[in-house]
């Protein structure tokens, strides 16, 4: 295990901590034990002791007993924002913490039993705590051999009774004024944020009451089509001028049951009441398609497929109408949402289905909007402070709608977060209603802090309940409830959050959990709600519905939560494979962009060149905090470099074996400068070479047409400390090795013709030969031509890949071939007539039309599927497939490149991966998809 030379680096990483784990139990409540062979450290423990066959007496922390391990010492993270113990990274799990936040900072990996560096591998998690965006550049130098570390004192931890909720209303208000004779004939008007951009334009809504309960009116836009069903016999009886599409109000009514039963009881024990200012009772549930609208008033296009799913403006809705100052208010407790739309006529972008909005959407989205309420109520109207920050509800709104049984629908969400973590702050920043599309972030931390406060003897409702019952509100809130319950403050919790995340299901090769849960809390393990309609024990609608989430596998969205026998959504359903982490390997310049207000971002540390490490960080501001962790120990590569100097060469790279279990295999490239070659016949010039690799993915190993399911999808690297990333336009392609073009030294010059021009690749090459073997930066003619494939294949497929052949004199022995000058490959076709295509696509089909003797087969075997999804479409969206847990993106406002199809084993195939601008490193990830 690595620790800082403290004679040298600890001014630097004065906060430095380590928490030793993984196959070892090192650290827990009654003292660690284990089989550490090595000098022993000294520890401060105050709660047990535990034994092992250790030939020292334990390692240093705040354990209490004298543990023992398989490495030099053992120990917990002791930091306390100051002091703190440092260990070493001597096992898969071992983990090294830092705090200082400084702009620079050195971390040793050296691995105090003597194992090299090179190979081993390690995660480094950073957390930006500060205010504005940091970047960062990462390096690694020859480090120093460990020393023994001090000891540290333990930090207490304490956790004082939880404080019971007020669970009263402001104003218990008159008596309802609505009863059911009002269902289908009362209308009323409702004021609803119409744009994103500007928070003073809102849309007038006439809309009609559909469904009352209880708790909850539901009112449904008189915009949207809705049958009426009046006895809820399956015939509709007032059928919608216009097709619903299966939508009616008897959908509604169980949707009123479900918030009645289910969703307003089980987030007021959560959290506590809501207000009543208009004294009806009764929560106005209204359903509006100006929710599916209003993304696409983002200014930014990658919005525009989304959906503002919900909303609750209590700061506007509490207060009274102003028509100067308060312009948007409706006097009541309203929660707004979307509006199914299967076939995207309020949305062309998006295509919401009956069936999944009344299934786990439309209860989950207003359990996450009631939880806004009860917070406004609670924190302004009966604390008189001020209004809780938007990330703090999403935080507790989200974990409600999970605890209701209806946490599928942030799951979409939540795979988003995990493919790029360092593009969204958990404290996004508070904007009102419209804060953020994305709360994946949010969700996943809502439902760990409850689960790490289970793991600490605390009650996570308590916890939970504790931030709304303060005064304060945002980060000063959520940390005076830790801090009190759990010893610990924002930073700390979301680098142990980010542990839990990245290491979940990974296990060392003993098979022991990668980090030691006894001391770090893991995600709890998922479960299936059992509330049956007869006996729903207040989770009525959510029968058969997941509970928690699983960030190292399947997700399930399940319907029919109100009869006995659910049924899964398999078509929403989401896989997810710990959080994405971005490959480090030396030879290689690594920068990074971390998003501000603890932005996470994760990199792999792969293939280090020295056998006494130091990793030395640099960053562009001060907040930078986190965590090393010991991977487990490669057994081979699953990684490989493209280390291709010039962009005239024409080799492939190798990846490694495919695995057929669905592990990802990588590769770290880089688009370089075009390189140049000189065409001496015609008029001579200079050619630019555009840089574009070739990957082998090798499928020999696989029997003879045997079909492999593959998705391939890149992400760029940043290029500098500003958030800079790679290619502006990256694209990819699979396509089989033999069609790819592999001019040769020996066989492409002029030797073999002496009259003709003199040329020898890579220097020099005939005008039709620039054409034909250095591949193009542009992929494909015409990509976005149309999204219809049919019809972009007709728009494309006019070009001539094989020429015509020359004609020339018949005599006793036959034709008469062209001279060699006129004809260099002496394929009759003369070099003046070469097809000479300008992309990708037709380069490798002019390869094709060689390959079957000049002309071109009757079926061309390279199609449209094999190219980069994001660049043939019309969009600015990257593609990916949540139940693959495949592709995304690395920026938000550009695409990266995706391909997913099916290969047939026993033959090679080559992944080429290029820009139609600019330069820069990225990383290639191949997986087997099952199907």
């Amino acid at each position: 295990m690595a620790r800082f030379p403290w004679t040298r680096s600890l001014a630097l990483m004065s906060a430095l901590a380590l928490t030793a784990c993984g196959d070892d139990t090192k650290t827990n409540p009654s003292g660690g034990g284990g089989d550490d062979d090595d000098t022993a450290d000294t520890a401060t423990d105050t709660a047990g002791s535990g034994t092992g066959t250790d030939s020292g007496t334990g390692g240093g922390g705040n354990d209490t007993g004298s543990g023992s391990g398989n490495d030099t010492g053992a120990g917990t993270d002791t930091d306390t924002g100051g002091s703190s113990a440092v260990l070493m990274l001597d096992n898969p799990g071992d983990l090294l913490t830092f705090y200082d936040g400084s702009a620079t900072q050195q971390i040793e990996l050296a691995d105090a039993s003597g194992e090299s560096n090179a190979d081993q591998d390690f995660y480094l998690v950073l957390v930006n705590t500060a205010e504005s965006d940091i970047g960062y550049r990462l390096r690694t130098r020859l480090g120093e051999a460990p020393a023994p570390p001090p000891s540290a004192r333990p930090r207490p931890l304490t956790r004082p009774p939880a404080r019971p909720a007020p669970f009263r209303r402001a104003n218990p208000g008159a008596p309802p004024p609505l009863d059911q004779a009002d269902v289908g004939r009362m209308r009323d008007e409702f004021l609803v944020r119409s744009n994103l951009m500007d928070s003073g334009e809102y849309a007038i809504v006439n809309a009609t009451l559909q469904a009352l309960g209880d708790n909850v009116s539901i009112w449904v836009d008189d915009d949207v089509a809705i049958d009426i069903d009046i006895g809820c016999d399956g015939d509709v009886d007032i059928p919608h001028p216009y097709d619903a599409y299966g939508f009616d109000n008897c959908d509604l009514v169980n949707v009123a049951d479900i918030l009645d039963t289910n969703v307003i009881p089980n987030v007021r024990e959560l959290y506590g009441e809501e207000s009543d200012v208009d004294g009806d009772g009764r929560v106005a549930i209204v359903i509006t398609p100006v929710l599916n609208a209003i993304t696409l008033t983002s200014s930014e296009e990658s919005d525009h497929s989304k959906i503002l799913a919900s909303y609750a403006e209590p700061g506007v809705d509490l207060q009274p109408f102003d028509a100067r100052l308060n312009p948007g208010s409706d006097e009541a407790e309203v929660i707004y949402v979307f509006a199914p739309d299967p076939y995207g006529f309020f949305n062309p972008n998006t295509g919401p289905t009956v069936e999944d909005f009344i299934s786990y959407r439309l209860a989950g989205e207003a359990a996450r909007a009631f939880t806004s309420l009860v917070g406004y109520n609670k924190k302004v109207i009966l604390n008189e402070s001020s209004p809780e920050e938007d990330w703090v509800i999403d935080v507790l709104g989200t974990f409600a709608a999970d605890y209701c049984g209806f946490g599928a629908t942030f799951y979409p969400e939540a795979w988003t977060y995990l493919d790029a973590p360092n593009l969204y702050p958990l404290m996004a920043e508070a904007t009102g209603a419209m804060a953020s599309l994305e709360r994946g972030a949010q969700y996943l931390f809502g439902r760990w802090i409850f689960d790490q406060a289970v793991h600490e003897g605390v009650l996570g409702e308590d916890l939970l309940r504790d931030v709304l019952d303060r005064t304060e509100t945002g980060q000063e809130a959520f940390e005076g409830a830790t801090e009190d319950m759990l010893g610990m403050g924002l930073a700390e919790l979301t680098v142990r959050w980010h542990l839990a995340l990245l290491t979940a299901g990974r296990t060392t090769a003993q098979g022991t959990p990668l980090l030691d849960t006894s001391t770090f809390a893991p995600y709890a393990a998922t479960y299936r709600l059992e509330a049956p309609p007869i006996a729903p024990r207040g989770f009525y609608g959510a029968n058969g519905y997941q509970i928690g989430f699983d960030p190292a596998g399947l997700n399930e969205a399940w319907s029919g939560g109100t009869t006995n026998v659910p049924s899964l959504l398999g078509a929403y359903n989401v896989r997810t494979g710990n959080t994405d982490a971005v490959t480090y390997t030396p030879g290689f310049e690594f920068n990074g962009y971390v998003a501000k207000n603890h932005g996470v971002h994760v990199v792999r540390l792969v293939d280090l060149a020295y056998d006494l490490t130091r990793l030395e960080l640099q960053a562009s501001g001060e907040g930078l905090v986190g965590a090393v962790l010991r991977a487990p120990d490669p057994v081979s590569p699953d990684w490989a470099v493209e280390n291709i100097f010039s962009a005239t060469e024409v080799n492939a790279v190798a990846l490694p074996a495919l695995p057929d279990d669905g592990r990802p295999i990588y590769g770290l490239g880089r688009i370089s400068d075009p390189g140049t070659t000189y065409i001496p016949d015609g008029t001579p010039e200079e050619g630019t070479v555009h840089d574009t690799d070739r990957w082998t993915l090798d499928l020999r190993d696989r029997p003879v047409g045997s079909l492999v399911h593959v998705a391939a999808w890149l992400e760029r690297h940043h290029v500098d400390s500003s958030g800079t990333l790679g290619p502006q336009d990256p694209w990819i392609a699979i396509v089989p090795s033999e069609l790819v073009p592999r001019p040769t030294v020996q066989g492409t010059s002029s030797t073999s013709c002496p009259e003709g021009d003199t040329f020898q690749f890579p220097t020099s090459v005939l005008q039709h030969l620039y054409t034909q073997v250095f591949l193009s930066n542009v992929l494909y003619p015409n990509a976005s031509v149309s999204d219809d494939p049919e019809q972009a294949e007709s728009a494309v497929g006019n070009f001539d890949a094989c020429g015509e052949p020359a004609t020339g004199d018949t005599g006793d022995t036959g034709p008469t071939l062209p001279a060699c000058a006129d004809d260099w490959d002496r394929d009759t076709v003369l070099n003046s007539l070469e097809p000479t295509p300008t992309n990708v696509r037709d380069q490798l089909r002019v390869m094709e039309c060689t390959l079957n003797g000049g002309t071109a087969p009757d079926t061309s075997v390279i199609q449209r599927r094999n190219f980069d999804m994001d660049e043939l479409d019309n969009d600015e969206e990257a593609s990916f497939d949540l139940l693959a847990n495949a592709g995304g993106t690395t920026d938000l406002r550009s695409e990266d490149g995706y391909v997913s199809l099916t290969l047939t084993g026993g033959r090679s195939w080559t992944i080429l991966v290029g820009a139609s601008a600019g330069t820069g490193p990225y990383e290639l990830t191949v997986k087997e998809i099952a199907r």
